[in-house]
């Protein structure tokens, strides 16, 4: 299995297009065309949290008071776009060193139903 990790559709394309299974998709900026990317290739995509437009445009993460609502809001939201574009295979990646969860609402990449983890 290859994966590749960008937020550029073009690299997206290309990469799924030359074979890699997995986006691990590090932007926030059209999104809605990248799960259509992968929903093309039947690839699975990893949901990473962002605050900005793209990994490297984040300067300091800004959670309010409640830091679970704000991913669950923002992983919902990309989730649905995944969902509604056609992926059927969504990882949802919180970040800051946290353990990689599955999401419960499509197959993860390994072929299952998952329970966050």
């Amino acid at each position: 299995m290859v994966s590749v990790e960008t937020y550029h559709w073009e690299v997206t394309r290309a990469c799924l297009a030359a074979g890699a299974g997995v986006l691990n998709l590090t932007g926030t900026v059209g999104t809605e065309a990248m799960y259509r990317l992968v929903a093309e290739h039947q690839a699975a995509v990893i949901i990473c949290y962002v605050q900005g437009d793209n990994v490297r445009e984040v300067d300091q993460f800004d959670f309010g008071a409640d830091t679970v609502t704000r991913m669950e809001e923002y992983f919902s939201r990309q989730i649905e776009l995944a969902l509604r574009s056609g992926v059927e295979r969504i990882i949802v990646d919180p970040g800051l060193g946290s353990i990689t969860a599955t999401c419960r609402t499509a197959r993860c990449a390994f072929g299952t139903n998952c329970a966050p983890s």
